[in-house]
């Protein structure tokens, strides 16, 4: 991204920026409870349960952003939190803990990730397509530094200590040896990440992070897709997704898109009145 985007306005500064990283760092530890929740929960179940943000970025907004809460914000929430409630409270016993602590911490550096997306300074200033690229292409440099020492200290100690052996998760340095990896991370990044990184940065910064979390819920539906695949490919148990699963899915994207509706609509009265 920064060789498309060429030398330009931007670059330096946000090399320089604390928003560029307190963002890359938030960015690592949200990936870090990601990958820790799904190793023990379903795809579907993870996607649920970290839409709650939704309901910490309206709080958050209304205390610290003076957005002002409404009516309907309850309504949507309410409808959030019982699809959400409903499957953590089907999570195994042996997990529950674990994954809904992982959960809570996880949330927490996801909304805060996503508001300093919003407010980062240069992104902000950031106006043409060009300048865009270009920012989003610096943090994703400094995330790509930041993810390889955070990784190789953590793999270090691991091997040092041993308790990686305790957990496949957790990286190792073996790991950087790995061609394969190296080579899909390489492709991922290119094709994937960086894509997905613009378009995130573009939507945190001109609809705000409240809107940014409703389009996000609609990733329940990509967890229910991959989930069926999963289970017509017989690499998932067919209870794995019950219907009841699915219902307690379609009432958080309810829920979220309530919110939505009901705050474009008394926006759109506001002239009027």
């Amino acid at each position: 991204m920064i060789v498309i985007s060429g030398p330009g306005k931007g670059g330096v500064q946000t090399l320089t920026s604390p928003y560029t990283w307190a963002y890359c760092l938030l960015n690592v530890l949200f990936a870090i409870c990601e990958v820790y929740t799904y190793s023990l929960s379903t795809t579907f179940e993870g996607y649920v349960l970290y839409r709650s943000g939704l309901i910490v970025t309206i709080v958050v907004a209304a205390l610290f952003f003076n957005r002002k809460l409404q009516f309907n914000d309850f309504i949507g929430s309410a409808f959030i939190l019982l699809g959400v409630v409903y499957v953590g409270s089907n999570l195994g016993q042996e997990i529950k803990f674990e994954v809904l602590l992982t959960v809570i911490l996880g949330t927490f550096l996801w909304v805060s990730r996503t508001f300093i997306a919003e407010f980062h300074d240069t992104s902000k200033n950031a106006k043409s397509i060009k300048d865009e690229t270009r920012v989003t292409g610096f943090v994703l440099l400094v995330t790509s530094l930041l993810v390889l020492v955070i990784y190789a200290i953590i793999g270090f100690v691991g091997d040092e200590v041993g308790f990686a052996s305790l957990d496949r998760n957790l990286p190792s340095l073996s790991d950087f040896k790995n061609v394969e990896g190296i080579t899909a991370s390489i492709f991922a990044g290119i094709f994937l990440v960086s894509f997905a990184k613009y378009a995130y940065f573009i939507a945190a910064k001109d609809v705000q992070t409240e809107n940014y979390m409703v389009i996000a819920t609609l990733g329940i539906l990509l967890a229910i897709i991959l989930e069926y695949c999963a289970f017509t490919l017989g690499i998932m148990p067919y209870d794995a997704v019950q219907l009841k699963d699915v219902a307690a899915g379609f009432m958080v994207i309810f829920g979220a898109f309530y919110i939505m509706y009901m705050r474009h609509r008394m926006q759109a009265k506001k002239p009027a009145e």
